[in-house]
């Protein structure tokens, strides 16, 4: 018996071939674009639960420095003995490290005192600065530290709204260490005394506050995002 001959299939048209290749294709970039989507939305999603993630950190590392910085705080009050007001101070102005002579303001970030005088850290937010203050400040920022054994003795410093704030407070003398300057901000640890020539009582005060800078200024960066402009 003869083989029969089965007649060779026609090729699909040029066109079918283009057309299926086309849909094929179409097919794997739909696929292929709603992969690419839903890892970007998985990349944002995970990226919003860790910069929440990281606020909750930092907002909780602020927490515990701040209890670190009241405990150097109070431990400087011990040491010390004659301490009137102790306070972390933030000088700021509209950006920039302030420069002398600019408008600025003054913010209380952490405080001990022992005045019997009406004292709120509240009226130490973003206040003018007293001209004197302004004076002082300055000064503290150019040698690091600086130490005013009488106020009244000194008439850049002891002058019309700083002299009345001074007389009120009580201050006999006042000393500040320069912690650090920030893109917006500079902050100094400031001690008031209730008596003038304090340093006659302890010769060691200088070093006492110059330690107790160095302890504190790590603790500082948590509290950054506190100074506004």
């Amino acid at each position: 018996m003869e083989p029969i001959n089965k007649k060779p299939s026609r090729p699909l048209p040029t066109w079918v071939t283009v057309l299926s290749i086309v849909l094929a294709s179409g097919t794997v970039q739909v696929i292929a674009n709603f992969w690419i989507e839903a890892r970007k939305l998985r990349f944002e999603e995970l990226e919003k639960e860790r910069l929440v993630k990281d606020r909750i950190r930092k907002a909780e590392q602020a927490v515990l420095d701040g209890h670190l910085i009241y405990e150097h705080l109070n431990n400087l009050r011990n040491e010390i003995g004659l301490d009137h007001i102790i306070g972390i101070y933030a000088i700021h102005n509209h950006g920039g490290v302030p420069a002398t002579g600019e408008s600025r303001q003054i913010t209380l970030l952490f405080e001990t005192h022992s005045t019997p005088a009406d004292f709120s850290k509240s009226d130490w937010i973003g206040r003018e600065l007293f001209e004197g203050f302004n004076w002082f400040y300055a000064q503290v920022l150019r040698y690091g530290i600086y130490y005013v054994e009488d106020v009244q003795e000194y008439s850049s410093l002891y002058k019309s709204e700083t002299a009345e704030y001074l007389n009120y407070i009580g201050t006999g003398a006042i000393l500040a260490v320069h912690l650090k300057s920030t893109p917006s901000a500079t902050l100094y640890l400031s001690i008031e005394f209730p008596e003038s020539y304090p340093d006659r009582t302890d010769p060691n005060l200088n070093m006492k506050v110059l330690n107790a800078a160095q302890r504190i200024r790590p603790l500082l960066t948590t509290h950054e995002n506190l100074i506004y402009e």
